[in-house]
């Protein structure tokens, strides 16, 4: 089995999209000898994965550079194609959006798979974009259950078409032992009868990461001894928000009870967090399974506290498997961390039952239903040609 990869990013640059397609590519080479090759952009630092083919050869993804596209496809025939989207690099471009029904013309019987990783909370004109997608691909693989659901609402007719493979965490757990977790938390200045509370994930201006400063200052001020670390690349002479962020922390006279990490490689993003005894994730629009910033967190056992809007995801139970609070509820969310702090009972009961959610996560998980997937297609598309 030969499978081409099609995606615009990869690490180095920065993008969600690419690190998971990163990730998943190299726990399929992992587990099988099949051959798998990634059509990607031209840019330096590209990361290499051991055993993976990867083919730089597209400059900007517009229709002038699918002919570069086709030709690749033409010269590596692969049994299967599995387009990622959207990437950063794709920008507004409609080339990517149109290239699964280029490639029906081009090569005719190879089956298509999309991963779409944006679909109900899309702009209005990108869910347009997704129309060629779900005509021409073969399968589409949504990440979580609500999207598929959206999906199979707007297009009834071609629900078979949908499946859903769960996102893996971005960051690999480093176990701790005690010992080296104790160290850890002095080197972050964290004293062993302290409670640390942390938040991952960039800090953009649409989470409001000010509700956490203003719900520390309120524990601070009953007497609580805790701190907040920030694990987030942190530049406020380049970044607006995270200025305000940091004039903010001044005023509220929060400096010593603040960690700011910066950027941090993926083995000291994991020890911060197994570091921690209380995470805190906020999204406006509501926790999501497509949220790897809080899949890391839980797939470290960390009890969450983190946003509602509307149901929770399948899996997630308020007060059984996580806190929740809604979008700007300061007092709500102090509420939460307040109990967290004060039962630890209640922070061991949450970590205990998030147990049954992590094998979903895992990246063999995950791989192990690409490969099922591919299988399947394959072997659908050979004996329709017999």
């Amino acid at each position: 089995m030969k499978i081409c990869m099609i995606s615009g990013t990869l690490p180095d640059l920065p993008c969600g999209v690419g690190d998971y397609t990163y990730l998943l590519c190299s726990e399929l080479k992992r587990q099988n000898n099949h051959e798998l090759i990634i059509l990607t952009t031209k840019a330096p630092n590209i990361k290499a994965i051991e055993g993976v083919g990867i083919r730089q050869i597209v400059n900007e993804w517009k229709f002038s550079s699918a002919k570069v596209l086709l030709e690749e496809l033409k010269k590596e025939n692969p049994d299967l194609i599995h387009i990622q989207y959207p990437t950063q690099a794709y920008k507004a471009g409609l080339m990517i959006n149109f290239l699964p029904m280029l490639i029906k013309r081009a090569l005719k019987g190879v089956p298509i798979v999309a991963t779409v990783h944006d679909a109900k909370t899309a702009h209005p004109f990108n869910k347009l974009r997704l129309i060629p997608f779900i005509f021409f691909a073969d399968k589409i693989i949504l990440t979580v259950t609500e999207e598929k659901e959206y999906l199979v609402k707007r297009f009834p007719s071609l629900w078979s078409k949908f499946e859903v493979i769960h996102l893996g965490s971005n960051i690999k757990v480093y176990e701790l032992s005690n010992n080296d977790r104790r160290n850890e938390r002095l080197g972050l200045g964290v004293r062993d009868e302290e409670i640390l509370i942390s938040h991952f994930g960039y800090m953009l201006q649409k989470k409001k990461i000010e509700i956490i400063f203003h719900a520390l200052k309120r524990l601070i001020g009953k007497g609580l001894k805790v701190k907040l670390i920030l694990i987030s690349s942190f530049n406020p002479e380049r970044d607006k928000y995270h200025a305000k962020l940091k004039d903010l922390v001044n005023k509220l006279n929060l400096n010593d009870y603040i960690i700011w990490t910066g950027y941090r490689a993926e083995r000291d993003v994991s020890k911060d967090i197994s570091s921690s005894d209380i995470g805190v994730q906020i999204y406006p629009d509501g926790v999501s399974f497509r949220r790897t910033s809080f899949i890391a967190p839980l797939m470290h056992g960390l009890p969450l506290i983190t946003t509602k809007s509307g149901k929770l995801p399948e899996g997630l139970k308020d007060r059984e498997n996580v806190l929740t609070f809604y979008p700007d509820d300061i007092n709500g969310l102090a509420s939460a961390m307040t109990e967290l702090i004060e039962f630890p009972d209640l922070r061991e009961r949450l970590k205990k039952n998030t147990k049954a959610l992590l094998k979903q996560f895992s990246w063999e998980n995950v791989a192990k239903e690409h490969l099922a997937l591919y299988g399947r297609l394959i072997m659908g598309k050979r004996d329709n040609a017999i």
